[in-house]
């Protein structure tokens, strides 16, 4: 079972307090794909992700304004993807079974190809804007130690021409044998030779 971790932050409260919210409802769509739910319940579950999804994307939209984010309109777009997907979801007529199943692998998506993955960058970019030091190879010493701290291990999946850039943390947990998948394909994402 996934659980938030303080590596996970991205330097601001709000919306590290909401990523937290976001593993408690993970919890909620494994404890799905391990019992048997009505489909009243996965259709509110669902539309639990929809309203928080909204929210949370504006916080994190409008935090990336604010701080002067270059990526904001890809990782904008990201945000509208993942929308998209519980939005189709919720109106899906599929069986409960295949309805939980699909559920699933769309939480593991965001949770690991963005929130553990793209959400973390905005912290990272925003680390290097706060460093201003006047003699540069001191700059240089901070920005590879930062740099070597967030370690980024290219993997790929079925998306042709695609490699998703994994942080260490979560490297090592493929490693371990969690299986981790494309937002985008649905598969499993491998580390690239």
């Amino acid at each position: 079972m996934f659980e938030w971790k303080r590596e996970y932050s991205v330097g601001n409260a709000l919306l590290d307090k909401e990523h937290e919210r976001f593993f408690e409802l993970a919890k909620r769509a494994f404890f799905t794909g391990r019992n048997e739910v009505s489909p009243i319940y996965l259709k509110n579950l669902i539309n639990d992700f929809i309203n928080f999804a909204k929210q949370h994307f504006k916080h994190e939209e409008d935090y990336m304004k604010q701080i002067g984010y270059p990526f904001l309109t890809e990782h904008a777009a990201l945000h509208e993807n993942i929308l998209r997907t519980f939005v189709m979801l919720s109106s899906s007529d599929k069986p409960v079974l295949q309805a939980k199943e699909e559920l699933i692998k769309v939480v593991r998506a965001w949770l690991v190809e963005h929130m553990l993955t793209n959400d973390i960058r905005i912290e990272r970019w925003q680390k290097k804007q706060q460093i201003n030091i006047t003699e540069e190879n001191v700059l240089e010493k901070e920005i590879n130690e930062l740099e070597q701290k967030f370690i980024d291990y290219d993997y790929v999946c079925n998306c042709p021409d695609m490699v998703h850039k994994i942080p260490e943390s979560i490297h090592l947990r493929i490693v371990a044998g969690e299986p981790f998948v494309c937002e985008r394909c649905g598969a499993k994402v491998k580390l690239k030779n």
